[in-house]
């Protein structure tokens, strides 16, 4: 860029020469706005949905679902084979088992299982019952028969179960 020193005779002539200057620069002048055109939208071809696996619709443990069905494949082909023959149990509710159990304790209910007592009174027949509910019912886990004991934890189950079969001499 060449800049040229220039001279001036008055102080007139100088802002004059430096509104001209700012005028070119910073184009001050109104420019006519470019008219707007509308263009119609292409149309997105749609989304193939699939259906999602199993294993993405609920939370499984990793490689649950294919543990699950190695076994199931296993099952089967032993029983294809005759080295298995499923038998089907009777698949009582727990609260018949408990029901059940409570039979031979008089003066304790169901309500008094489920509670928060420690009481031996209570802590007995409620681990006799734990013990028959998953003899009865293998297909619970421990976990699942506590939640229906009142919130329970598995392990608290699980030692109920080791406990009466120890007394019962079966462990």
């Amino acid at each position: 860029m060449i800049v040229t020193a220039r001279e001036f005779t008055s102080v007139a002539e100088m802002r004059a020469a430096a509104a001209a200057v700012h005028a070119r620069c910073l184009n001050l002048r109104a420019k006519p706005k470019p008219a707007l055109v509308l263009v119609a939208p292409q149309p997105r071809p749609p989304v193939p949905t699939y259906p999602k696996p199993i294993w993405k619709r609920e939370p499984t443990l990793f490689a649950e679902h294919i543990t699950a069905y190695q076994v199931i494949l296993r099952l089967r082909e032993m029983q294809a084979h005759g080295e298995l023959e499923m038998v089907e149990f009777e698949r009582r509710s727990m609260l018949e088992i408990v029901m059940e159990v409570l039979v031979d304790f008089p003066g304790i209910s169901v309500t008094d299982i489920n509670s928060g007592r420690r009481t031996k009174k209570v802590c007995v027949p409620r681990a006799i019952a734990m013990y028959e509910v998953k003899k009865q019912r293998p297909d619970l886990s421990f976990p699942a028969i506590g939640r229906w004991f009142g919130g329970r934890d598995h392990t608290t189950v699980l030692y109920s179960v080791r406990k009466i079969e120890a007394l019962r001499g079966e462990a």
